[in-house]
């Protein structure tokens, strides 16, 4: 009867090194599928931004079209898309912007539970735009504003309207349109200059 040498005998597991060389495998992979997904998410949310500001953008010359002037008030003449760089600033500035295109002056939106239902507004005011319920947030029961993909609050300035009355405008100047600058921060909230070339914007 012949026998194997004890070193060529088949084994029924697997050496330390074949392990850790599989961990380390599967760990790459895992690595690039979660980059993939990240890198598809982050591209997903900025094409969703640039289209609702596009859309913002359409309503905002429907408004002027049938009022003569584009929505403003005070927190958005006084909002300067040059130097606003953290989105919390925007706020005011954003609630103006959605009573303006949803035509729910008292924000008054059609609510479940107190939160938004189906984004549909109270009728009185003409409506220019509907939105979403996860394009809204509230600060309160019922004080609304838009927000981007990543949950921060759009700006909408309006700044070069009122400078444009007044008798010396300020140089440099406020703001980059004429009309109305209008802006996503695309998640970035620090005021550096790499932050805001991830800027979505009108201009």
């Amino acid at each position: 009867m012949s026998h194997l040498p004890p070193n060529s005998r088949p084994s029924g597991g697997f050496t330390l090194v074949e392990l850790l060389t599989v961990m380390t495998i599967i760990g790459i992979l895992a690595g690039l599928v979660l980059g993939t997904f990240a890198f598809a998410q982050e591209k997903g949310a900025r094409s969703r931004a640039q289209a609702e500001i596009s859309a913002m953008e359409a309503a905002l010359e429907s408004y002027k079209a049938d009022n003569g002037e584009y929505p403003r008030g005070a927190n958005s003449d006084g909002l300067n898309s040059t130097t606003t760089s953290n989105p919390s600033s925007s706020i005011n500035s954003s609630r103006l912007l959605y009573q303006a295109l949803s035509g729910d002056g008292t924000n008054a939106l059609v609510t479940t539970g107190g939160t938004p239902s189906d984004g549909r507004v109270d009728p009185g005011s003409k409506q220019y735009m509907e939105f979403k319920p996860n394009q809204l947030i509230t600060t309160g029961a019922s004080a609304y504003y838009i927000i981007d993909p990543w949950g921060f609050s759009y700006g909408y300035s309006t700044i070069n309207q009122r400078n444009l009355q007044t008798p010396i405008p300020p140089t440099p100047p406020a703001g980059f349109n004429p009309t109305f600058d209008l802006w996503s921060t695309g998640g970035q909230s620090a005021n550096t200059t790499d932050a805001k070339a991830k800027w979505l914007k009108n201009w």
